[in-house]
């Protein structure tokens, strides 16, 4: 394999005759040993073979390096939403309905079934949102390459997409206070409830204010005035409370006191969520198992971006000789189903 590299770079690659197989064969060898190629002699063996293969592997290349630079974020956000499919780039539709309270005592009923009417379902209306970019490469400048540019490629992709999914998460979504389906914003502390900081002047992550978070979430209720309290529930913190909520959870004693009082809070917490998107706010969301909140569908269940190459018989390529482009494309769309399962402990701001 090194006399064939040998050959490759000294000559023309072009007259050595190789077939589709051993070109593979030959990148592997190349990735297992940290051989490289100057990509013109890349090019030029792959315009000898096949119009398509090298584009194919170095797609194969970059689709690796982004999904693992994909998950290298954490992906705790499921762990605080719902995730469901849609088979259409459309306007989807999601139902709640309210409970139907008690069901009567037959004692005063005369022992008669009460019939119960079965309440018209919310309808809630959302959007599949496509996010994406395409990004273009110019193959002959990249002389000196070893193909560690299409692996950096790759994670700057894959960085991108992440990013863009913990911003429609963490911030539009939820720091963002969007406007939820009953045309108030999200933490509406006069038709909500849910908001601990409705003055906006911050409050800082402490045990008190912990508990004054799950008070409030006790206290919701739906459009039939039934309970919806969660037992359980996140606590999702920026970076700047992360090392205090960490302090708080994992200390069998309430931070703070001199008499050892015992850290019962902790037991109703199932976790704490760190979101690099977030500062000084920090949120509790009900366990999505009791009560969920942001539940998010993703075009045809793929929760994973996708990388394509396009094609080299398009205008642009035909156009741009030497260029090769990628269009990487993401599709979802998030909605509140729930939106008592979120309480807001503090806004964005410092408390002084």
């Amino acid at each position: 394999m090194y006399d064939l590299l040998s050959q490759i770079e000294q000559g023309k690659p072009s007259e050595l005759g190789l077939s589709p197989t051993q070109l593979v064969d030959l990148t592997h060898f190349m990735k297992k040993t940290g051989a490289g190629m100057r990509l013109d002699k890349l090019q030029s063996l792959m315009a000898s073979i096949s119009p398509d293969l090298v584009p194919y592997l170095l797609t194969q290349n970059i689709t690796a390096k982004l999904l693992k630079a994909y998950h290298a974020w954490n992906d705790d956000w499921k762990l605080v939403t719902t995730q469901g499919k849609s088979d259409y780039l459309d306007t989807q539709y999601l139902e709640r309905m309210a409970q139907l309270g008690m069901v009567g005592k037959l004692k005063t009923t005369g022992e008669d079934f009460r019939e119960l009417n079965v309440p018209d379902a919310d309808q809630i209306t959302y959007d599949i949102n496509g996010y994406g970019n395409m990004v273009t490469v110019d193959l002959r400048t990249k002389r000196s390459d070893r193909l560690g540019y299409f692996s950096d490629l790759g994670e700057s992709m894959g960085r991108a997409c992440v990013s863009r999914l913990h911003q429609t998460i963490f911030v539009d979504f939820l720091q963002g206070n969007p406007t939820v389906d009953d045309s108030n914003s999200l933490f509406d502390s006069t038709n909500h409830g849910n908001d601990n900081d409705s003055g906006s002047a911050g409050k800082a992550l402490t045990y008190d204010n912990i508990v004054a978070c799950f008070r409030l979430l006790d206290a919701m209720v739906d459009d039939a005035s039934e309970p919806l309290g969660a037992d359980f529930g996140y606590l999702v913190v920026g970076r700047y409370w992360r090392e205090i909520a960490d302090q708080i959870v994992n200390d069998p004693q309430q931070p703070g006191t001199s008499n050892r009082n015992v850290n019962t809070i902790r037991q109703r917490i199932k976790k704490v969520i760190y979101s690099r998107k977030l500062t000084y706010d920090w949120y509790l969301l009900a366990d999505p198992k009791e009560l969920p909140g942001l539940h998010i569908d993703f075009f045809e269940g793929e929760q994973e971006p996708k990388v394509e190459a396009e094609k080299n018989d398009s205008t642009f390529q035909f156009e741009h000789p030497g260029r090769q482009r990628w269009r990487i494309y993401h599709y979802y769309g998030p909605v509140w189903k729930y939106w008592q399962a979120a309480i807001r402990g503090s806004t964005n701001n410092l408390a002084t």
